[in-house]
């Protein structure tokens, strides 16, 4: 990914993790998620003139389903079914992982979504949070 001036966020929660990803960074978010979570299938559904739509997909074909949909990608409908986790969406960016992961597991896909941003950081505990502002990280433990 490319840094983007703009907010980031990533927090460790009990049941998973929560996101603020800037919006043209949200496909490449989704790819980098699969990948950390290591997976084959994904599945998106999002609400499209009044009906649910349900595509299915693996993560190597995730990057050329999300270029189909991106006008999707910011829709509070959104939801990202990985085999054992799902991503809810606020809409514009907020995301909410849901998924029994490890401390270790958590800071790994943190410290790779920063990466992807231009921030190296070495979260290794929970919980943790991390704001990026103006290409600055700031972390709460």
């Amino acid at each position: 990914m490319v840094a983007y001036l703009t907010d980031i966020y990533v927090d460790s929660t009990p049941g998973g993790m929560s996101f603020e990803i800037p919006e043209v960074g949200i496909a490449e978010f989704l790819v980098l998620l699969a990948r950390s979570l290591a997976i084959r299938q994904v599945s998106l559904s999002f609400q499209d003139n009044g009906h649910y739509t349900e595509l299915t997909c693996t993560t190597n074909t995730l990057a050329d389903l999300l270029r189909d949909v991106t006008s999707h990608l910011t829709d509070p409908s959104l939801i990202v079914e990985f085999d054992n986790a799902t991503l809810y969406t606020g809409g514009g960016g907020c995301f909410s992982l849901s998924a029994a992961l490890s401390p270790e597991k958590k800071a790994e896909i943190a410290n790779a979504v920063l990466q992807a941003f231009g921030i190296t950081l070495y979260l290794q505990r929970e919980p943790f949070s991390v704001v990026l502002r103006d290409g600055k990280a700031e972390v709460y433990t």
